[in-house]
């Protein structure tokens, strides 16, 4: 119960930054180097400005790791160990633009505290850097919806963070979706973000260039496989597939934690107040468009999981509307 009263904390917070931070330094050094990271670190041996089945930037980051630590396994982890810091950081600093002081402590606490972004923040795979960007750029995108005097910074900012994003996975795509969302529900604003979104995309383009040319040069076979991938029938029934979605998303956050996510962000659709669109907004675009993806085929539990970082804060600012009981058990089960 202690606990519980104390999750808004920023003592709280800092602790558990540290100690965790510690514990993942010390399995990055103990931990094999799993499949996986052995697959993209290949990559970072033979540079290019693409592969097949993800765009380069896990490769290129690697290749600037191996340069700078040589053959040690900090050359794959330094990586993960750097966004586990970051990502909760970002969290919270978005959280205290949008909410309050202990809003953003709890929020920072749950992103930390989340398993499929404890995973992000101790292996390297293409959502390790993705998961960062994704956050980044939802924090300038705020920053530029709630400042008009410098709006065009903002939006050039999250720009370039999109880009990024799209250097790292191509799931980057779904922030325009999010963003889509969040401009259906606000027909006040739709002026400013549209222009904001359209310069925000022509940044990206061109911080995407790389993959595009490299797509030319190969028939565009990595656009075409990931299409095949996330969009082709694999002859299975939705009974068959969809569940299991939906059991990956209740994991992600641990079911207590994901439980309330979707409530919160239910809320925020038919919330009038801004913060709760934008954040509700950018939640389901990802859990609807992979709930198509899984009508037709396997969905992975790491595909939609950067919905999470958005319902999470919403989570954190509805967290005293939840019943005592229910917020000690959900922090429990963290």
């Amino acid at each position: 119960m202690k606990f519980d009263l104390r999750i808004n904390d920023r003592k709280t917070f800092w602790i558990l930054l540290l100690v965790l931070s510690l514990w993942k330094v010390l399995l990055a050094w103990k931990l094999d180097v799993c499949y996986d990271e052995g697959y993209y670190f290949f990559w970072s041996l033979h540079p290019q400005l693409s592969y097949l089945d993800h765009p380069p930037l896990a490769a290129w980051a690697m290749a600037l790791s191996h340069w700078l630590f040589g053959d040690s396994i900090w050359a794959v982890r330094c990586w993960p160990l750097a966004v586990g810091t970051l990502f909760p950081l970002v969290g919270r600093a978005l959280a205290r633009e949008m909410f309050d002081e202990e809003t953003s402590n709890r929020s920072g606490i749950f992103l930390m505290m989340c398993p499929s972004f404890a995973g992000t923040g101790l292996l390297m795979t293409p959502d390790t850097l993705f998961a960062m960007f994704w956050a980044i750029t939802l924090f300038f995108t705020w920053k530029a919806m709630g400042n008009s005097a410098r709006s065009f910074s903002w939006w050039a900012l999250a720009g370039l963070f999109v880009g990024l994003g799209l250097l790292s996975k191509y799931n980057m795509v779904l922030y325009f979706l999010g963003l889509g969302f969040f401009f259906l529900m606000m027909p006040g604003r739709r002026r400013s973000i549209f222009f904001g979104a359209l310069l925000c995309g022509i940044i990206a383009l061109i911080v995407f260039i790389p993959v595009l040319v490299w797509n030319l040069e190969n028939d565009w076979v990595s656009f075409r496989f990931q299409i095949h991938h996330g969009f082709s029938a694999d002859g299975y029934k939705p009974w068959q597939t969809f569940p299991g979605y939906m059991g990956g998303l209740l994991l992600v956050a641990t079911p207590l934690l994901s439980g309330l996510t979707f409530w919160s962000s239910a809320r925020g659709i038919v919330s009038g107040d801004e913060r709760i669109k934008f954040l509700g907004a950018f939640f389901w675009a990802i859990v609807v468009f992979f709930a198509i993806s899984a009508l037709k085929g396997k969905v992975s539990a790491n595909w939609p999981m950067l919905a999470f970082f958005s319902g999470v804060i919403l989570v954190a600012a509805d967290w005293d509307f939840y019943g005592k009981k229910l917020r000690c058990a959900t922090v429990s089960l963290l």
